[in-house]
């Protein structure tokens, strides 16, 4: 598994990104402080992909089109046009918070065990899993995401193979990277 951790500032606001990119999907840990997030200026789609999106905003307020504005810790199951790549059809949301969390995985729609898209609303998840994203969050180890892959499947949300994945030793080719 790649790890990368990059910074950026504008101004007083910031926008600081962790990613962890494995074969089977991606993970972006990101803490925006003072940005707003709005999935509707997201390009749109030029085909349809099969991914999905799992979405935890972990401090940060979460707006989804046409529902009131939710704070603290929440997880959606977003469908790729929700996120990526919004249509004119697509149901939007904004994201923002001083500072704001969010974990995103994006992965193919056949490792999600859960209805996909924004209008689900939110997950219902034990606490084991809340702490497997916050650890996730405060330590940015394959780890701690091997361990958040694994609650995750327990709860039912993912595929329970997902997290064999992250601890398999790397092709070669991954190695040399």
């Amino acid at each position: 598994m790649l790890t990368a951790t990059s910074l950026r500032q504008f101004g007083p606001s910031s926008l600081k990104t962790t990613i962890f990119l494995e074969r089977r999907f991606r993970v972006f840990l990101v803490h925006r402080d003072r940005l707003l997030y709005h999935s509707k200026y997201a390009p749109p789609t030029k085909k349809a992909t099969p991914f999905v999106h799992v979405y935890a905003s972990l401090r940060g307020s979460f707006e989804p089109e046409g529902q009131p504005v939710f704070k603290g810790p929440q997880c959606y199951i977003l469908a790729e046009n929700e996120f990526d790549r919004v249509m004119p059809s697509s149901m939007t949301f904004r994201s923002w918070g001083d500072p704001c969390a969010i974990v995103e995985i994006r992965l193919p729609a056949a490792d999600v065990r859960m209805p996909i898209g924004l209008a689900n609303g939110r997950l219902d998840l034990p606490t084991n899993v809340w702490d497997a994203y916050h650890g996730l969050e405060q330590n940015k180890t394959p780890l701690h995401l091997h361990e958040l892959l694994l609650r995750l499947g327990e709860a039912g949300v993912v595929s329970p193979d997902l997290s064999s994945t992250v601890v398999k030793d790397e092709p070669e080719r991954f190695v040399r990277l």
